[in-house]
């Protein structure tokens, strides 16, 4: 579907199954005299039917995460574009590549995931010192948010007393599973990006939470 002259990576299809979204890094950003996963990714769509590529986001800026909305007319992602070298969360427009930006830089975010009706996005945010090291980093514990897409209106779902990651909705919508640490699994006294993951369900509305 696309060649390896680029660095290229992340696929994800459209709900109809005749697009694909994904990252290429096809310019040397970073100054180093070469093209690799280090530079800028651009977004791009492929129209499968077609066999025609279109550039949605350009590599100005650092993008990841790309994901088509359930309705196919938006894709989500991340981007890096503040001095501070923090990633908001932000959708694009198929149709007018208009962008609106959901959650705000001032913050580091990931992992973006939309609901099942479109109507919230789901992510991974980085906003308290949790290991006192006097800044806030992405070596700190993350919490889960979820934004409404119409309002931008932020509330947390999982609080960052462990580290909680890479979460993805139930299909109808009421639940979400994620990836948390919560023991000192290999025995060195702490627990950090070493210690093995737990999987956890909660029920959005209640915030009902069980190990799985």
């Amino acid at each position: 579907l696309v060649t390896d002259e680029a660095y290229t990576f992340l696929p994800s299809f459209s709900p109809d199954g005749r697009k694909v979204v994904y990252l290429s890094c096809r310019r040397d950003t970073n100054g180093n005299g070469r093209i690799d996963y280090l530079d800028n990714a651009g977004i791009y769509v492929l129209d499968l039917e077609r066999g025609e590529e279109t550039s949605l986001v350009p590599d100005e800026f650092q993008n990841k995460y790309p994901s088509f909305s359930p309705d196919g007319r938006h894709v989500l992602y991340t981007s890096w574009r503040n001095p501070m070298d923090r990633s908001g969360v932000w959708m694009v427009d198929l149709t007018s590549g208009r962008e609106t930006q959901l959650v705000s830089d001032r913050f580091d975010n990931a992992f973006p995931s939309w609901s099942p009706d479109g109507e919230r996005v789901l992510f991974s945010t980085w906003r308290n010192d949790t290991n006192e090291d006097g800044r806030i980093d992405l070596q700190d514990n993350s919490e889960l948010r979820i934004v409404e897409v119409r309002t931008q209106e932020e509330r947390t779902l999982v609080e960052d007393r462990w580290n909680n990651m890479y979460a993805a909705w139930s299909p109808d919508g009421q639940r979400v599973a994620y990836l948390s640490r919560r023991r000192d699994t290999n025995g060195d006294g702490r627990i950090d990006s070493l210690d093995n993951c737990g999987l956890y369900v909660i029920e959005v509305n209640s915030r009902k939470e069980r190990g799985v």
